[in-house]
């Protein structure tokens, strides 16, 4: 469908022209045949190469409106503003159909960053695949510390650590519980789970503990916390999702607290 150019190692899908370079980024321009129809999709990714948009209208095009509005290589910076607005609008469809069936405006759930835990590993040991199927693994907690505006501690050394499974692609699933120690001596338990994945050549990289920034792979946590009656018992009914920055001899997570 059209051609493929391949512009900083990324796929751009275009009809019939190459990507369209701007001062906002570079676009690209997909167009969906169909026997009586098309549908545009934009996708732009910013000058940094940092993060790209793709979107897409929720509405369907006569090939002749599309020929007749200039869709093209010319066309592409007129007609991402416009994908942009149908992404809003469908968006905003969606949120009224919400609102209709549920009688009532529903926003999304807001965080505020809670506090930050810099934890020290002993050695990764990975084996495996096992009976199961996966590569499993353990490292161990050598200890810490936790800073932030909610909490204030350490981690207790040797309390625990980490068993992730390991996926033939490298995506990891973790597992891991140990223990904080507040400023004010409170033991709050910690467990802690969440997905890393990532492409090939960059999971290649954390293998072999090369450094890789934290926006070149996915990392999400999940934490649950156990904490005696008082003045942190909050932690055991707060919901809280986190990033990770992970490196060969210790991890930086970074958690929120849903308000």
């Amino acid at each position: 469908m059209g051609k493929t150019a391949n512009l900083a190692n990324d796929l751009f899908f275009c009809d019939q022209d190459p990507p369209h370079r701007s001062s906002t980024g570079v676009y690209g321009l997909t167009i969906l045949r169909y026997p009586c129809f098309c549908i545009p999709i934009v996708s732009l990714r910013e000058p940094s190469g940092d993060r790209e948009e793709v979107y897409m209208s929720n509405e369907s095009f006569s090939r002749r409106s599309l020929l007749s509005a200039g869709i093209g290589a010319a066309g592409v910076a007129t007609a991402f503003p416009a994908m942009a607005a149908a992404q809003t609008s469908a968006a905003a469809a969606r949120q009224q159909q919400i609102s209709d069936m549920t009688g009532k405006a529903l926003t999304p759930p807001s965080f505020e960053f809670a506090f930050e835990i810099k934890i020290e590993l002993g050695k990764r040991l990975r084996y495996g695949p096992t009976f199961w199927g996966m590569d499993r693994g353990y490292v161990g907690v050598l200890g810490g510390t936790v800073k932030g505006p909610k909490l204030n501690g350490k981690i207790i050394p040797h309390s625990g650590g980490d068993w992730p499974t390991v996926k033939p692609d490298d995506t990891v699933r973790f597992d891991a519980r140990y223990l904080i120690e507040a400023d004010d001596g409170t033991i709050i338990e910690l467990h802690n789970t969440g997905v890393r994945y990532g492409s090939k050549e960059v999971l290649e990289r954390m293998r072999k503990y090369e450094p890789v920034d934290p926006s070149e792979y996915y990392m999400g946590l999940t934490p649950r916390f156990d904490a005696p009656v008082g003045p942190h018992d909050w932690l055991s009914r707060t919901i809280f999702v986190g990033k990770a920055d992970r490196r060969e001899s210790q991890s930086i997570f970074t958690y929120w607290a849903m308000v």
